[in-house]
Parts: C-alpha cells; structure tokens; sequence
C-alpha cells in the first residue's frame, strides 16, 4: 500500500461487558468501517497512531479483535483460524421491472404491506423538482440536519456547492409530502445514458427522530423506484454500506430489492476480522453483528456466529447478490483464540 498506515484502537462495550477492537489498514479502510464499529460498540472517536505495516498483529496487541485492511491476495493470505473475510463496502442497486406494477414482487410481502400502511396513516405523496431554490432548503433542512442526527461526528456529508453542482444540476429532486409540506427527500444524479438513477443526498425535515419512525426514509426509497420506473430508467443506484447484515442501512436496501455487489473502486479490497480473545464480549459482538463474508472467488455469504442457546438464524440467500447462508459455532470458531 503507498498510503499511510494508522492503528486506531476502539474501546467500548459489547453484550454489556468491555470489548477493544482495533482497526489496522488505512485512511480509506477507516473511512469505511471505523464509523460502524464506533457506533455498535458505543466507543468514541478512538486512539489512532501511524504504523508502518498493517499486517503486524503485535500491532493490535491486547485487542478483543482486529480488523485488517488489505488487498484480497494480501487478506487470504492471513490466518484462517478464528478469521473472517469481509468486502471492504458493499453496494447496492436495484434493478427496475418494466412497470409500476412489477415493484410489489421485489419487496417482502410485510414490508411492502408496512409502508402502505405508513404512507396510508401519514397521508404521503411525492413530488418531483428541478428548482435549485427547494434544493437549497431540502440541504439545509433535511440533508445536513439528518446526517448530524445519524452520524454525529462520523457524518461524512457533501459540501453544499459540491451537492448543487454535481448531484441536482445533473439531476432532480424527489420530496416526500404530507398536507403540510415536505417531510423528506432524495436528492438524485440522473445517468441518462447507462439508464441510472443514483439516490445521493437522503434527508428527513430536522432530522426528527419521529420521522425515522413514521416510515419516512421507506417511503422515499419506495416512490424514487416508482419515479424511476415510470420515467424509463433501468435501475436505481441506492449508494453503499457496511458489510454487517444487521447495520440498518443494509436491511433499508434489500428491502428495496437492492442487489449486492462489491462497491465500485473499492472491490479488490477486503477486511480481515479476526478474534484474538475467547470472551463473553468477543463472543456477544460476533452473535451481534453477523457479517457479510467473502469466498476466495469474491462471491458473498451471508455468515452468522451461534452457540447452543441462540437459535439457528433465518436463511438471508434471499437477498439479492448473496450466494449463501452458513452459520459457524463459536466453539468451533474461536477454539485457537487466546
């Protein structure tokens, strides 16, 4: 790797107990999967220090667990016990039926019954725009006051001159409305020649809390297929993620029929996680935080941690891009861990 090597070190808690989970590898690998680690474990920002090889585990010494970022010929050739190999981000799209109609069958029978039930109660519409004025109020309104509420200081938002020029001139406006004005919106870039709509900018108004839970944010992504699908566009680009099935982003996005794919520029890298301890906190973040995992060909498995108390998770081969579901005991997995 030609850029910097750092080690940041993540003190929280997992299962209720303390758990230190440190992070080898760069600023792009930090960028990716620091914030989502910060968040699950309740851990602050995190020591961070230079280091000159990522791939010395003294480095992480005294960790719960480490997470390695490396090339995939780098990463497969770390050890296989107590390990797994995780894409470095995941991307989502869905690709759109030839009608209206045909969204129904992409979406799970209870979540396509749960947001026609939201919209139903709430009274949501939707309306389309291309005035810069209503963009520059949905950005000050919705966009940044949303990406402060979810992310606090993670939030790696988009600089408003930069929004306006390369995201709405290039494309539109989507505005979730009740009787009385907007509630949320996306802001989208329009890719007319390879068919796309890509969702860049998600708000809700404030960023209340209350209309995370009124289904806001689901009914957004839901009329931006409608609109998509209704204008003659072939798929709608709905950004990326961390490759944790339970991280909400991720659940958002194949409810909305989102294919899985490896994130563009980013897809021969990969992360290596590994449990350095056998602990009841180790044992209660890998139980809480299934991954998504690789095979040696770049394929994705859906990979979830049990022991005789949980029961056996539900299968997720039914998301889209995902090849497989396999479940690995944690007395097996963490049998060499120290």
């Amino acid at each position: 790797m030609n850029r910097p090597s750092m080690a940041v070190t993540l003190r929280g808690s997992a299962g209720g107990l303390p758990v230190c989970v440190v992070f080898l590898g760069t600023a792009v690998g930090r960028m990716c999967i620091v914030p989502y680690l910060q968040e699950v474990l309740g851990a602050p920002a995190g020591e961070v220090r230079e280091i000159v090889d990522p791939f010395d585990l003294a480095e992480a010494d005294g960790a719960d667990l480490v997470v390695v970022e490396g090339s995939a010929e780098q990463v497969w050739e770390l050890p296989r016990e107590g390990s797994v190999v995780l894409p470095m981000h995941v991307h989502m799209v869905t690709e759109l039926p030839a009608s209206v109609a045909e969204l129904d069958s992409m979406m799970p029978r209870k979540e396509r019954a749960r947001v026609r039930r939201q919209i139903r109660e709430h009274g949501y519409s939707y309306r389309v725009t291309e005035d810069e004025a209503e963009f520059g109020w949905f950005y000050e309104q919705m966009y940044a006051p949303t990406m402060l509420a979810r992310h606090a200081d993670n939030a790696r938002s988009v600089g408003a001159q930069e929004a306006l020029e390369r995201v709405f001139r290039q494309g539109n406006l989507l505005l979730v409305c009740t009787e009385d004005g907007p509630v949320g919106g996306t802001a989208n870039f329009l890719d007319r020649e390879r068919g796309q709509v890509m969702g860049r900018l998600v708000g809700v108004l404030g960023g209340d809390p209350e209309h995370f839970r009124n289904g806001v944010l689901k009914a957004t992504g839901r009329y931006l297929l409608e609109w998509a699908c209704e204008a003659g566009y072939r798929s709608v680009d709905f950004q990326g993620c961390e490759p944790f099935l339970r991280s909400g982003t991720f659940q958002a996005k194949v409810l909305l029929g989102a294919t899985v794919t490896h994130a563009p520029g980013l897809s021969a890298y990969r992360l290596w996680l590994s449990a350095q301890t056998d602990s009841p906190a180790t044992r209660a973040f890998l139980q809480a935080n299934p991954p998504l995992t690789c095979t040696p060909a770049g394929g994705f498995v859906a990979t979830h941690f049990t022991d005789s108390a949980v029961p056996a998770p539900l299968s997720a081969t039914a998301h889209r891009g995902i090849e497989a579901t396999q479940e690995r005991p944690l007395d097996e997995f963490l049998s060499r861990a120290g």
